[in-house]
């Protein structure tokens, strides 16, 4: 037998006689953007990346919120939906 699959080999099959076809991966490209806002207290500016479906803020109110969807992601998702 081979694992992990327990295929029925023939019973004089070396392991030389096995060639291991390992799998391709395909990955799906990367969806990267970024927005700049500046801070409402004008103590800077705060960056929202996307990553695939995936929205990230750097300012403080990310952190806070339940859902870690600060104002900015909020208006980011409203702009791009």
């Amino acid at each position: 037998m081979l694992v992990p699959d327990w295929i029925e080999v023939h019973p004089q099959t070396i392991i030389s006689d096995i060639k291991h076809n390992a799998p391709v991966v395909v990955e799906a490209p990367v969806q990267l953007n970024e927005w700049m806002f500046e801070s409402s207290s004008g103590g800077g500016f705060y960056k929202v990346k996307q990553n695939g479906l995936k929205l990230t803020c750097t300012c403080p109110g990310s952190w806070r919120a339940f859902d870690r969807r600060c104002k900015h992601i909020k208006e980011i998702e409203k702009l791009i939906k």
